[in-house]
Order: structure tokens, then C-alpha cells, then sequence
């Protein structure tokens, strides 16, 4: 197998998930969040617009206005990305913790994408900043390997929200 065909397998396995399995893991990922250590302490936090079968953001974005966290989103220019938040004055900031949506996530930490390399190009960019990366996934997408290549960054950290 290769990423292009986890990639596949990965999304089809996202598809198969039912309304409760998703809400249930939603659910998971707040519980996991809201006792994360780097959360926690962060008063700047990267979330991202779900996008087909993500994890949904909505719970994490109330979740973190409700705390007084400043909410970021990425925001593609070029082959580059930053973080902004939608304010009505736009800033451009590195988040102290922010969330990587993962199509799935192996034993190493490497995640698997959309093979764009928005995510990998932006941790290298920021490598020097105190910033924490939490990878997060359904529990269904855990995988030993995403066949990972020279430029693919693995997560300090991780989340697989549990489906049940």
C-alpha cells in the first residue's frame, strides 16, 4: 500500500461513521482537549474549518471563546499557511497550541493528509516557536504507518477522538 491508497481507505473509513459515532467522538475530543495540558495553558489557539469528514471544530471554537481564548484559523496564501483570526480586525499570529486535522495518524505521530504540505511546510516554518501541535483523528484512523517521506513532520502530540 501506499499514502495515496491509506489516503483512500482512510477517508472511505471516515465516511462509514454514523451520526452517533461522530457525535460521540466530538464529544471525546472536548473532554481530551479541555484537560490537555498545552490547551490548558494556551491563550492563542489554531482550530481549522472542518472539511468533508473531519472532526468538527464548532464544540472546540465554543469551548475555547467560552475560556477567553483568541481563536485562529488557517488561512492558505500561495503554497504557504498561516494562522488569522476572524476578528474584525484580521492578526496574523502564531497560535501557542493549535489542532492538525489528520486523515489518519501512525504509531510515530506522522499524519497523513491531503498531501498538499500546507501543515509539514508550516511546522517547519515555525520549528523555533513555542508552539504545540495535537493531531487529531477519529480512534478508527490509527494506522502503524503513513509510509512517511523526508518532508512529513510527526505530532508531539495526539488525539483520537473515540467513536464509542
Amino acid at each position: 500500500m501506499d499514502k495515496a491508497s491509506l489516503r483512500c481507505q482512510m477517508i472511505e473509513r471516515r465516511k462509514q461513521l454514523s451520526i452517533k459515532q461522530r457525535i460521540h467522538a466530538q464529544q471525546d475530543l472536548i473532554d481530551q482537549l479541555s484537560s490537555h495540558p498545552a490547551w490548558e495553558t494556551s491563550h492563542r489557539v489554531g482550530l481549522y474549518h472542518a472539511f468533508g469528514s473531519e472532526l468538527d471544530m464548532k464544540a472546540c471554537v465554543v469551548l475555547a471563546e467560552q475560556q477567553g481564548k483568541r481563536v485562529y484559523f488557517p488561512v492558505v496564501i500561495g503554497k504557504d499557511m498561516i494562522f488569522e483570526t476572524q476578528s474584525v480586525s484580521v492578526e496574523s499570529e502564531v497560535p501557542q497550541c493549535f489542532l492538525v486535522p489528520s486523515i489518519a495518524i501512525d504509531k510515530h505521530g506522522y499524519r497523513l493528509g491531503y498531501g498538499k504540505g500546507y501543515y509539514d511546510r508550516y511546522l517547519a516554518s515555525i520549528k523555533h516557536e513555542k508552539s504545540v501541535a495535537i493531531g487529531v483523528t477519529f480512534d478508527c484512523c490509527r494506522v502503524s504507518t503513513i509510509f512517511p517521506e523526508g518532508h512529513d513532520i510527526p505530532m508531539g502530540q495526539m488525539i483520537f477522538a473515540k467513536t464509542r
